[in-house]
């Protein structure tokens, strides 16, 4: 025995340990109502379960319990108990954000109290604000392990090509201005003006930029978005830039050989 116990316990609560300790000595088990604590040294002998009254609790020195506690009168009697894990709605709901279908349908009807705040929904296709900044577009569903691929922008504003990450910390849905305005600017970076020669995403063939850049959004039901120079020249689509061609001019190139091209 771990300790002498006395602890406050109903006919039901007993009936819930009964076989759990019936390995032991279980002697005089009165009405509830009246021999209202269970204690595990009846008559001070070692592991004899019985029950008293409120007066006859604190004999042969034991450690009184007020409220009934399977576990702590259970070890109490050198019995081992599964060890009980406590999850926090929050933790409910970063399983919900990054869990697949069926993950989201176990949550739903199972511990469905954990879901009154908002949850971002995440779909493949569509761009959302990181928590620490940045914007990411999501480019799968997620494997077992809650990851999903993904590209878009650092919370420096950096772009990173698809990679495999953890997207419990997309906190909303982004607005095709914030889109715009990332995506215009890393063309801009890269290089994208009108005159700059690319490779055609679709062909292969060279093709050369001549209208004002501009953002268009591909079909709805895919909810991407690609960067366009007019005619559908995309320089960006579904996570990947277009290839620009290097061009020189016949003044820098007789510069840079040192020789007049006739």
């Amino acid at each position: 025995m771990k300790k002498a116990i006395a602890m406050h316990c109903t006919q039901e609560q007993f009936k819930q340990i009964e076989s759990k300790i019936k390995h032991l000595e279980i002697t005089c088990i009165d009405d509830f109502k009246k021999f209202c604590y269970l204690v595990n040294n009846g008559g001070d002998i070692e592991n004899c379960i019985t029950n008293v009254t409120k007066k006859g609790k604190s004999t042969f020195v034991r450690e009184i319990h007020e409220t009934w506690n399977e576990k702590v009168f259970l070890e109490a009697c050198g019995i081992e108990t599964e060890p009980e894990y406590v999850i926090t709605d929050e933790a409910l709901q970063w399983i919900y954000k990054i869990g697949n279908s069926e993950t989201k349908e176990f949550v739903r009807n199972n511990f469905p109290d954990a879901l009154k705040e908002d949850i971002v929904e995440l779909e493949v296709g569509k761009w959302y604000k990181h928590g620490y900044g940045g914007l990411w577009c999501i480019d799968s569903e997620p494997d077992d392990n809650g990851n999903r691929y993904v590209y878009g922008f650092t919370s420096n504003g950096d772009y990173f090509a698809i990679d495999k990450r953890h997207t419990h910390r997309l906190e909303r849905e982004a607005t095709p201005e914030e889109v715009t305005e990332a995506l215009t600017k890393e063309a801009v970076k890269r290089g994208f003006k009108e005159g700059t020669l690319v490779k055609c995403m679709t062909t292969g063939e060279p093709k050369e930029l001549k209208v004002d850049l501009s953002l268009i959004a591909s079909p709805v039901e895919v909810r991407k978005y690609v960067l366009d120079f007019g005619k559908r020249v995309d320089i960006f689509r579904d996570g990947v830039w277009a290839e620009i061609i290097p061009t020189i001019t016949k003044e820098d190139a007789e510069k840079e050989l040192g020789k007049k091209i006739v």
